[in-house]
Order: structure tokens, then sequence, then C-alpha cells
């Protein structure tokens, strides 16, 4: 594993993208571009983990794109969710008396 680059992203219309990352290898640049995917969150010149096939360094996939940023998204909706309805729950025992 290395780190590469987020070179520019490609969009589609229906929230789907695609990154093209660079990476260096024993002083060779390699240029790639993940799978479409709307799970993920690119940032053009922000960094990647790139694995890479070390026989062949033209074969490569990254991971920890963003997919993390949209659990935790998830999850602090949800706790906010709860918090929201414990609260009400708790309030509409003190109204009825």
């Amino acid at each position: 594993m290395i780190i590469g680059k987020i070179i520019s992203v490609d969009d589609l219309p229906n929230s789907r993208d695609r990154a093209i990352y660079e990476y260096i290898v024993d002083g060779k640049i390699y240029r790639n571009r993940t799978n479409w995917t709307s799970y993920c969150l690119f940032i053009t010149g922000g960094d990647c983990y790139v694995f890479y096939d070390v026989k062949d360094p033209r074969h490569s996939y990254i991971k920890y794109s963003g997919q993390y940023v949209h659990c935790l998204v998830g999850i602090v909706f949800t706790i906010v969710g709860l918090g929201v309805l414990l609260m009400g729950a708790y309030l509409s025992m003190f109204s009825s008396l």
C-alpha cells in the first residue's frame, strides 16, 4: 500500500462518481480510475490509499475513499433521531399530568 492522490472526479447526473488517481511506484507515475460508485466521497487533490499488484503496478485499487463519512453521517442522524424521540416521550409524560 502506498499513498496516492485523487487527480480528478467524473460525475454522472444520478449521483454516481468515479475518481482518477495517480501513484508512484519505483519512480514511475501510474494513473488509474475507480469504478462508478455512489458510496464514496472523492476530493480532487486529496490523498488516497492505493493497493497495487507488485508484479504489475498498473493494476491497482483504492480504499477508504469516503464510505466512512457516509456511515458517520448515518450514525449521527440516528443518534439525533433517537434523542428527539426519547425527549418527546419524556416530555409527553409531564404534559399529561
